[in-house]
């Protein structure tokens, strides 16, 4: 299957591509042109190629990805969203390769493998294989994150043996079979990750940092599994971990006070042989317990005026339905008929301030008798965005 750079489009029966080639690198639009230009009869004009660069730069920095859902059944409208759909809108392809955004993504794929593989249609699977692919070749190329892989792809061959018929997965044989070839390939991308260590060349290594760097490094860690792998890794660094001093502010990362004061009232050993508390003993009970706090360095919010989902690192789409320009509005091109006349056309505002806002606007409207003091005051308390998690996300789509 041909994964396209861009999106989740390309032709998925193709079947006589190497591995060599879904490893190899994508090209960028200047090597697309070089390539046109090698290749073409005709030289190709300097001022088009400068042209076509240019634009192609600008509207890849102008985009902002968004999708609008349906929160609710209406008379005029069906409450009806399109996961496939909404994958593609919010490009969640681009988005795997994003560091920012490559653990939400993670996250979601993990959510679809281990609880909505049965239910997923043919299309929103055919995406999933296509993201997955995606991830694998992202992790294959920059050597981060392999354990999310092979934690992936683990789960995925546990859920489709669970749910075989007849030796099989339920659902269309051909389309299966593609999606069992792109498994292969994925398979063979994480089997060849190799990572090595740097060879001797006489500079300075990690190990050679002073402890005190060293700790500061381990203590930016969430992840507990990091940490003890950490400590497998170099003796310098399980001894930092033996301190306790990063087990005790990485439980303090992920709970609150109360949790800490239940557990030491209802837990008996959580503490050493010499008195002392084990804060990584503490930690695990934790975990168990409440479970991990995640947080993302970008994630989906909701605009709760006009229902868009949208990246937070790309600003707020808002698609406002209005008879009146709103600073800073892009008015989209409209035909010769009633409907498309521009009053009806929605407004697209890139990264509007908050009192611009429709619905702050609407609300100072209707509110013009409250003084000149406290009114701002108030509606900045208002959270017109609002985080979407990885689990919410599912919940838009009866997941």
């Amino acid at each position: 299957m041909n994964v396209s750079h861009d999106g989740f489009s390309g032709d998925s029966s193709t079947d006589s591509d190497s591995d060599d080639e879904n490893t190899a690198p994508r090209e960028t639009i200047a090597e697309i042109i070089q390539r046109l230009q090698k290749s073409s009869s005709q030289p190709i004009p300097e001022a088009i190629m400068k042209d076509s660069t240019t634009a192609a730069n600008m509207a890849a920095l102008e985009w902002q990805p968004y999708c609008q859902v349906t929160l609710k059944h209406t008379k005029e409208v069906a409450g009806y969203n399109n996961i496939s759909e909404a994958f593609y809108k919010l490009d969640f392809c681009n988005a795997i390769r994003d560091i920012r955004r490559f653990n939400y993504i993670s996250k979601l794929l993990h959510l679809l493998i281990t609880q909505n593989l049965t239910s997923l249609s043919g299309c929103a699977t055919k995406v999933l294989f296509t993201m997955l692919e995606e991830l694998a070749w992202q992790v294959a190329n920059n050597h981060q994150n392999i354990h999310i892989l092979h934690t992936l792809l683990y789960d995925l061959k546990k859920i489709m043996k669970k749910y075989y018929c007849w030796g099989r997965p339920l659902g269309s044989t051909r389309l299966w079979e593609q999606h069992l070839r792109t498994m292969e390939r994925i398979c063979n991308m994480a089997n060849k990750i190799q990572i090595k260590e740097p060879p001797e060349d006489g500079s300075k290594r990690f190990t050679d940092l002073p402890e005190e760097l060293i700790r500061e490094i381990l203590l930016r860690l969430t992840d507990y599994k990091d940490l003890m792998n950490s400590g497998q890794a170099y003796n310098i660094m399980q001894s930092l971990l033996d301190e306790q001093h990063i087990w005790r502010q990485l439980c303090k990362y992920h709970y609150t006070r109360a949790q800490l004061r239940w557990l030491f009232a209802n837990q008996t050993n959580t503490c050493t042989t010499d008195g002392k508390v084990d804060w990584e003993r503490v930690f695990h009970q934790l975990r168990k317990k409440f479970g991990l706090k995640e947080e993302y360095a970008d994630c989906l919010f909701l605009c709760r005026h006009c229902r868009c989902l949208f990246w937070k690192s790309y600003g707020h789409p808002c698609v406002y339905q209005n008879r009146v320009a709103l600073p800073g509005a892009k008015e989209q091109p409209s035909g010769g008929n009633g409907a498309n006349h521009p009053q009806n056309q929605p407004v697209i505002v890139h990264n509007m301030p908050f009192f611009h806002h429709p619905l702050v606007q609407h609300y100072n409207h209707n509110n013009n008798h409250l003084d000149n003091d406290g009114s701002n005051e108030s509606l900045k308390t208002v959270p017109l965005h609002i985080p979407v998690p990885p689990e919410a996300f599912l919940k838009f789509f009866s997941l």
